[in-house]
């Protein structure tokens, strides 16, 4: 619109300046018609002419006007589509930023998985380090389980050893032992006489039978591990019943408790395991392994018999200093027991009292691994 006022006006000022040259001429020729009267056609004709470009020089202010006025039309259709794009230029830069942020975000997404990606490739090579390592040890595991199947395939026969053992053992525990038969003892006024002394292995009975000349004759039962006497009334002839642990020694005793007559008596003394009703067994542990540093003791289990009987331990171990303990915890009591590489051990054990079996490492430079089983027998 401006450039399209600039033309108008700069149109005008020509025609102004050509109409004030016009009349300026005119008057001058006007004042000088007598003496330039001879230029007046020339003049006419040079009107004439400037009329005649005048016509063309309006002819052109025409075609400038109708271009311009389509100028002007196109830059409303420009302005149009500036606005249109500009807009359209605000929503690709809108875009534009929010691709970039997800390019930022992609771009530190992917930094995360190449950390991932080598944190991988790193566990994926521990990971073979450890399978390689696992089956090496699965091989070693292999080679145990032959080893061990060895031993248990030695420990069932070891077992079925046993149990002849037990059975024999079983048998003998069921029948009496007999000390002595019908025997004469002579005994002087105020004394005691040991007739014998016995250490049963299964705890039962002591059965005294016979007869005397005395009626103060006594029967002594003297417990020589724990030093305790028990009498019983004899008399003329009676019959004492007496009860003893296994393991422990026994004497059994005349007592002429007179003090002026010398006592005859004739006696038969016989030893009776407990009923076999009660004999049993009891496993402890069963080929169970166990690792002991240089010169100490481990405790394997601990046990309390219901009945008197006995320890039966065996196995084997990979030291030659290796020893067994039996340690009777309620008197304080230990026993040990040779058992090198591997032999059996068996201990005698009272009811009520608690035991314990203690594996003793006595080198002081070799770690003692041994295999071993424990049961208790009654």
């Amino acid at each position: 619109m401006q450039r399209y006022n600039t033309f108008f006006l700069i149109t005008g000022i020509l025609l102004v300046a050509l109409i004030v040259g016009l009349i300026v001429l005119t008057v001058h020729t006007s004042n000088n018609f007598t003496t330039n009267s001879n230029n007046v056609a020339t003049l006419k004709s040079q009107a004439d002419s400037l009329q005649s470009e005048l016509s063309l020089a309006n002819s052109q202010i025409s075609s400038l006007t109708d271009q311009l006025k389509t100028a002007y039309s196109s830059i409303n259709t420009l302005q149009t589509n500036v606005t249109t794009n500009g807009s359209q230029l605000l929503s690709l830069k809108t875009d534009l930023s929010s691709a970039n942020s997800q390019i930022s975000s992609l771009k530190d997404q992917l930094t995360a998985a190449n950390a991932q990606i080598s944190s991988l490739e790193t566990s994926t090579s521990s990971a073979s380090s450890s399978v390689s390592s696992l089956q090496t040890q699965l091989s070693t595991i292999s080679s145990q389980l032959t080893s061990l199947q060895s031993t248990v395939t030695s420990l069932q026969s070891t077992v079925s050893s046993l149990s002849t053992v037990v059975n024999n053992l079983q048998s003998a525990a069921s029948s009496p032992t007999t000390l002595f038969t019908s025997q004469a003892f002579t005994q002087s006024s105020g004394t005691l006489l040991t007739l014998t002394t016995y250490t049963p292995t299964y705890s039962g009975y002591f059965y005294i039978s016979g007869t005397s000349n005395s009626s103060t004759a006594y029967i002594r039962i003297l417990n020589n591990t724990t030093g305790t006497p028990t009498d019983y009334t004899f008399g003329t002839g009676t019959t004492v019943t007496a009860t003893a642990t296994a393991g422990y020694s026994y004497s059994i005793i005349l007592w002429n408790t007179n003090s002026s007559v010398t006592t005859t008596a004739t006696l038969s003394a016989a030893y009776y395991p407990n009923s076999s009703s009660t004999s049993g067994s009891t496993t402890l542990f069963t080929s169970q392994t166990f690792t002991q540093s240089s010169g100490t003791l481990l405790t394997l289990t601990t046990y309390t018999p219901t009945y008197s009987g006995y320890f039966y331990i065996s196995g084997t171990s990979n030291s030659s200093t290796a020893y067994i303990r039996i340690l009777n915890n309620t008197t304080g009591t230990p026993t040990d027991y040779t058992f090198g590489t591997g032999t059996t051990v068996t201990a005698t054990a009272t009811a009520g009292y608690s035991y314990s079996i203690i594996l003793w490492n006595t080198n002081s430079s070799v770690t003692t691994t041994a295999t071993l089983s424990a049961a208790y027998y009654y």
